[in-house]
């Protein structure tokens, strides 16, 4: 056994520990909160979470691979991670700073979203901080676990992996429950920043110096504490050059914020501009399309936007009896009674509006309530929150809560005169989809395109000489939505002309809650204000069939089974324990954007419980590669290396099945269970099995002739996760949907499982074959 050196003193193993538990925690705690803060940047947009993850993953296996190079006697393992820990409490703070300013060192107007270009840089920059630091740490930590404790490669890796995961686990818990509700970024970073540092004096000092330093230390940052929420309000404004910062406030739905500019106020959410308050041709057109189209509205339900000014327009109308107005975000109508004060106190004042502080779906699910006329006054389907607005699991929710007769409504962006290829595509999958729930389907053309379904024929009326007369017999007093407006809109070439771009064809896709290709052909149609090269690789990859992947897979598993039959015996062990590591990391990653996808679409809140998941799915980790540890396999763990990964075949099929019962629920109680208990249980559930297979595979790796660095497989699992999260969002799950990317993991998962078990069973023949 091995000597320990100096810097590795057994006096004080639990240092060791701690520095493990502390970077698993670090590093899922700077993941958390620059995820969120470039999902403020990006609109929201949850399919960037896959591209953020890409980057922190390769960046990762990166600052991994870095140390990895170097020579494994370097012998100063203790001052090398605390530098690391100094440097990653700088790294995090300047990176969320970085993250904010973008618009500042990337000019974009106002309330633009950043290009795909600018968005890629700035994701690069800010995660490129401090990813590679977790990797450093990982590979250092492993080799001084080596050496203080005389411990072979593979157990140091799996030790340093078991206790990485399971700090990583109690950092996305403590992150969700305790920092985020309660504090901003910039102090979650002071706060994470002054713990790495106490435990870098911690290693290198003796207990008498650590201490002397450490409390003028904490007192400093106590002191600061005031100082940095006026720091993270200032770093907030830079997100809005030009603009006036009135208030900022975090919900579970996103980040909030209040801008003024020339006297306008406007209301945002994560980036996108939800209303600007006396806006109101906006308001008008929200909602008198919908209720000219019904001859007596009474019952009426508004999912959102009505504090612009659309409930008070709906009223208006003097059949109304009763307005069920749903706010998606209850911290909403908080900052209305501050910041708009005049129009919420229409809304409150008026008692035929009532309020309701609910996911709108929730609200159609258990209110039991018929409605005359629907109207949906949300951003467009440009993220999976808004786009489960979209889907024809809501629209067969819409239907049926609708009285015979009664009327959907809702717009969304379009152009006066021209639409490109693209935003056609899109608008014809929308209109595709509302005919899947409806009986009749009508678009009013214009700068935005509205969009009427009806539950009965020959309801939907588009002629402007009928819906004018109706507006003077209900005595609306309307200053846009009047006579020369309706009949400029509702002008018959130019209803021709709209009904012949949109007109959706037997290819056109239907948009679904687990395969949300409109919001796929949403972003294709916005990266052509980018360039088309944007676009077109996006118009590519939507061509690309699902059978070609299938092939491919088959094809590149045909000629490994090929080249492993050309290997050696101990070659082939290594072999197959790098494809299962790799395929390990990949499944576990596209697994975690499974839960993510399918809570947003099931719930709309990913962003509130994005560090749940993902303390869950460490937490599965590990636990996991703490029982592979504990209870180590007689004999060769090749089996139980390629039991994991046969068990990773029908992982997404069970994850996909249950997330589809989920997606069934109705009542509110069941759905809160699951929401709160069912997917952190399932995200560890998924999590234990990479984290029962990684110390398997480890020991195979290097007892076999694998790289003798503790961090090469821990690479190999990263670039596995890396190229499972490109995939994943860039086409597999808003083109082929949740049924068929399982079928495609499972499929890959199970090629690799075979491999395997070939190339043993390979060994197996060698070794009882004579010797000739």
């Amino acid at each position: 056994m091995a000597a320990p050196t100096q810097f590795a003193s057994p006096k004080r193993p639990q240092a060791l520990v701690a520095t493990l538990l502390l970077a698993g925690a670090a590093g899922v705690i700077a993941q958390i909160v620059l995820l969120r803060e470039l999902l403020c940047l990006f609109e929201g947009n949850e399919f960037s979470i896959g591209l953020m993850l890409a980057i922190w993953l390769l960046a990762t296996a990166g600052g991994s691979g870095i140390l990895a190079r170097l020579p494994a006697t370097i012998g100063r393992e203790r001052q090398i991670v605390a530098l690391l820990q100094v440097v990653s409490a700088l790294a995090l703070p300047l990176a969320i700073v970085l993250i904010r300013s973008s618009r500042v060192w990337a000019p974009a107007v106002p309330g633009e979203m950043l290009g795909p270009q600018r968005m890629f840089l700035t994701s690069v920059l800010a995660l490129g901080i401090v990813a590679p630091i977790s990797g450093m740490l990982f590979t250092v930590a492993s080799r001084w676990w080596m050496q203080a404790q005389g411990a072979a490669t593979a157990s140091a890796t799996s030790s340093a992996y078991m206790l990485e995961t399971l700090g990583a686990a109690a950092g996305g818990l403590l992150t969700s429950i305790a920092l985020l509700p309660w504090i901003s970024s910039l102090q979650i970073a002071m706060l994470l920043g002054t713990a790495e540092v106490l435990l870098a004096l911690w290693i290198v000092s003796s207990t008498r110096t650590a201490l002397g330093v450490s409390l003028p230390l904490l007192l400093c940052a106590g002191l600061l504490w005031p100082q940095v929420s006026r720091w993270d309000a200032r770093s907030l404004a830079l997100q809005w050059p030009g603009l006036t910062l009135l208030e900022s406030a975090t919900s579970k739905y996103g980040a909030l914020a209040v801008v003024e500019a020339n006297g306008g106020r406007s209301l945002a959410q994560s980036g996108v501009i939800l209303f600007t308050a006396g806006d109101v041709e906006a308001a008008e057109e929200a909602v008198h399309f919908a209720l000219l189209q019904h001859p007596a509205p009474r019952d009426v339900l508004l999912v959102g936007g009505g504090v612009n000014g659309s409930a008070l327009q709906v009223v208006r109308h003097p059949s109304v009896e009763r307005l069920d107005y749903v706010e998606l975000d209850p911290r909403i109508p908080e900052i209305a009674e501050r910041r708009f004060p005049a129009e919420w106190a229409g809304v409150r004042g008026d008692p035929r509006i009532h309020v309701h502080l609910l996911d709108g779906r929730a609200f159609l699910r258990s209110t039991g309530r018929k409605f005359d006329v629907i109207i949906l006054n949300l951003p467009d389907p440009r993220t999976a929150q808004w786009n489960r607005f979209y889907t024809r699991e809501f629209f067969d929710d819409t239907a049926a809560a609708l009285n015979p007769g009664g009327v959907l409504g809702f717009q969304l962006r379009a152009a006066e005169n021209y639409l490109n290829p693209q935003r056609a595509a899109f608008f014809q999958c929308i209109r595709q989809t509302l005919r899947q729930s409806f009986s009749e389907v009508r678009v009013i053309p214009g700068d935005t395109l509205y969009f009427l379904a009806s539950n009965q024929r020959g309801r939907l009326q588009t002629d402007p000489d009928v819906l004018e007369q109706r507006v003077k017999e209900r005595r609306l007093s309307i200053a846009y939505v009047r006579d020369y407006f309706l009949a400029f809109r509702l002008a018959t070439d130019r209803q021709a002309d709209m009904e012949r771009l949109i007109a959706p064809t037997p290819a056109t896709p239907v948009n679904r809650d687990f395969a949300p290709v409109a919001y796929y052909l949403d972003t294709s149609a916005w990266t052509t204000h980018f360039g088309r090269s944007y676009s077109r690789l996006l118009d590519a990859l939507s061509r690309l069939g699902f059978r070609p992947i299938v092939l491919a897979v088959v094809l590149t598993a045909v000629i490994a089974l090929g080249v492993l039959a050309l290997l050696s015996s101990p070659l082939r062990a290594v072999a197959s324990s790098s494809l299962c590591t790799a395929a390990m990391g990949m499944t576990m990653l596209v697994l975690e954007l499974f839960l993510l996808l399918g809570f947003q679409a099931l719930y709309g809140y990913v962003f509130h419980q994005l560090a749940i998941i993902i303390a869950g799915f460490m937490l599965g980790m590990g636990l996991g590669a703490w029982l592979a540890q504990r209870r180590p396999p007689p004999g060769t763990p090749t089996r139980p290396m390629i039991l994991m990964q046969t068990a990773a075949v029908v992982m997404p099929f069970l994850l996909w099945a249950v997330l589809a019962g989920l997606g069934r629920l109705r009542d509110p109680r069941l759905m809160a269970v699951a929401a709160h208990l069912g997917f952190p249980v399932l995200a560890a559930l998924c999590g234990a099995t990479g984290g029962l297979q990684f110390p398997w595979a480890s020991r195979v790796f290097f007892s076999s002739g694998g790289a003798r660095n503790a961090g090469a497989l821990y690479a190999l699992d990263l670039l596995g996760s890396c190229a499972g999260a490109i995939a994943a969002t860039l086409f597999l799950l808003p083109l082929f949907g949740l049924g068929r990317t399982a079928a495609l993991l499972g499929g890959t998962n199970l090629c690799v499982a075979l491999l395997s078990a070939t190339a043993v069973a390979g060994d197996a023949r060698s070794r009882r074959t004579p010797a000739r």
